[in-house]
């Protein structure tokens, strides 16, 4: 994979496995970002739970060096397997799927839960070339591209936003009950 990244060129090279039998891959990752480093691995594996209905589980962990030293990056782990249902839409098929994962350092959980919900819509004959979004809504990234089932290749691009937080209110104050007139 590449192009760019806030600016940075960007050189990914990714290797994986799949075994149809047991339902389970993994993927390697390495490249650099910029001047930086990176690595990481990763595996899925599906349930089927019913002809439309598949649960995903996915485990993935990478880090970066940079100039300055290495930079643990967060994993992740869905800890709500992400739920795909696939339903015929006149010529294509439509594919949803949204599930729960969560942020780990060293295994660690940290921070609150964090939703990605996908959507794909792609032709049921050739050529299969379909549109991807795929969003996590609580760090505010959007992708959309394109996925070409026919020759194996996928494109897009990705948006960020800022997502800001506001300080902690703290708790709400429990209101102090105040006397009816007349009344002591």
């Amino acid at each position: 994979m590449s192009g760019g990244y806030a600016g940075q060129p960007v050189s990914l090279s990714f290797s994986g496995a799949f075994d149809p039998g047991a339902d389970r891959g993994s993927f390697t990752v390495s490249g650099s970002i910029g001047t930086s480093s990176l690595s990481g691995s990763g595996s899925w594996s599906y349930t089927t739970i019913d002809p439309q209905t598949i649960d995903m589980i996915w485990d993935s962990a990478a880090n970066m060096v940079t100039s300055i030293g290495q930079i643990f990056r967060p994993d992740k782990h869905f800890i709500v397997p992400k739920r795909w249902a696939r339903s015929a839409d006149g010529p294509n098929w439509h594919i949803a799927d949204s599930g729960t994962y969560r942020s780990t350092i060293a295994g660690i959980p940290f921070g609150p839960n964090l939703r990605e919900i996908s959507d794909e819509i792609i032709p049921m004959n050739s050529p299969r070339n379909g549109t991807v979004t795929v969003s996590l809504p609580d760090d505010g990234i959007n992708l959309s591209g394109y996925v070409s089932l026919d020759s194996g290749n996928a494109g897009g691009q990705i948006n960020v936003a800022v997502v800001t937080k506001g300080p902690d209110p703290g708790p709400t104050p429990t209101p102090t009950p105040t006397p009816a007139p007349g009344r002591r």
